[in-house]
């Protein structure tokens, strides 16, 4: 096997990875910033895809010139392809592709929309909502094989491409299951989430804006402390002057599941399964969420956690959780049951099958979508294109 990828997390994951027999070939991950704002307007009119697409073009464009030249140099059984924004890479693989997305960009933009907090960015999330629809529409198909992570993600994408997909569920490891080794503290509200993503920032602004409050009313003695990678200045500041503790970049986010009364998921933008509902459930924590936050899963309101999507109906569900923590804790362990599917080791056999039927000629790519490849790789106007096949 070989691994092509951005960049390993670690020397100790690159190790671990050629122990298992995996080459790894770092690809030089390049990020592309629009030249000022005519030239974002300019590329939200161009395309293709989303503003996020478009920033990793120079990437995909490395990856596919270094996709090429690993099939010059070997025999390989099948590509697999892992993200949205890789589908310029089907048009490079000369063996059966393999393509997994984790969820459907079109319904992520569509929130965005909705959610936009001004006029500008509505219009800028909008044109990309159709730049994607475009995308997830006309390249997806040109895989042999299709795979999402839920049965939800995958009627939306089967919907707009006409193909099937299998499912491969989120994989969680075995640590993520493992019995508590701090007690469960009382009265203190968690969020955890990384602090970089523009989904999670704008939850957690609405939650602490338009729910905290209602909370501290109600239980004068409830904390808050919200568990993330990388928060940007802005975002410390206002957390500092809501009084909320902020904990950044710790080495385990488990022990903070396992010390929360309650996980707060309070997504307003997303779709996909999300990580961060499978470790709360997987950890045992009670859950309040969104619908956004549990979409994709089998969770029932009341029966695995709570769910508003009003900030007031939100804020009584904490309150609730942290005045009834017996029946917080009945929740969560029913909830932990739902965790189980999502082990490791299950994704992987779903994982391996889906390749083998891949591999099998379970389906014919889809030729003739009539995107413009070069264009799409080169978004600064130069070539860019991967060398041609021979």
């Amino acid at each position: 096997m070989t691994l092509l990828c951005a960049d390993p997390e670690s020397d100790r994951s690159h190790s671990q990875l050629t122990a298992l027999g995996v080459e790894v070939q770092k690809v030089n991950w390049r990020r592309h910033v629009p030249t000022g704002r005519w030239g974002l307007i300019y590329e939200a009119l161009r395309g293709p895809g989303s503003e996020q697409f478009r920033a990793v073009m120079p990437g995909v464009r490395a990856m596919a010139e270094a996709l090429a030249i690993a099939q010059e140099q070997r025999r390989y059984d099948v590509a697999f392809i892992w993200g949205a924004e890789l589908a310029p890479l089907l048009d490079v693989a000369q063996l059966p592709t393999a393509y997994y997305v984790t969820d459907a960009n079109t319904t992520y933009l569509r929130r965005q929309v909705r959610a936009a907090p001004t006029l500008r960015h509505r219009l800028l999330y909008t044109l990309d909502a159709a730049h994607v629809r475009r995308w997830e529409r006309t390249r997806y198909r040109r895989a042999a094989g299709l795979a999402t992570t839920s049965q939800s993600e995958a009627e939306v994408l089967e919907g707009l491409t006409g193909r099937s997909f299998d499912i491969i569920p989120v994989a969680l490891g075995d640590e993520w299951f493992a019995a508590a080794d701090v007690p469960r503290e009382r009265n203190l509200v968690t969020i955890i989430a990384g602090l970089d993503y523009a989904p999670n920032v704008d939850g957690i602004r609405w939650f602490v804006e338009e729910s905290w409050p209602r909370i501290k009313s109600a239980l004068p003695e409830a904390r808050l402390r919200v568990v993330g990678r990388s928060p940007s200045a802005e975002l410390r500041a206002s957390l500092r002057g809501a009084g909320v503790e902020l904990l950044a970049d710790v080495p385990d986010a488990r022990p903070h599941y396992w010390q929360a009364t309650v996980a707060v998921i309070p997504l307003r933008v997303g779709s996909g399964v999300k990580n961060k509902l499978i470790h709360a459930f997987a950890c045992g924590a009670p859950v309040v969420g969104t619908s956004v936050a549990t979409e994709g899963t089998a969770t029932v309101h009341r029966s695995h956690a709570l769910m508003a999507d009003d900030p007031s109906a939100l804020a009584d569900a904490v309150i609730e959780t942290l005045r009834h923590p017996e029946e917080a804790a009945l929740r969560a362990q029913s909830a932990r049951r739902l965790a189980e599917p999502y082990r490791a080791e299950q994704a992987a056999e779903a994982l391996e099958l889906f390749w083998q039927r891949t591999r099998a000629g379970r389906a014919e790519p889809a030729r003739g979508s009539g995107v413009d490849l070069a264009k799409d790789l080169d978004i600064r106007g130069g070539t860019g294109a991967p060398r041609e096949r021979p």
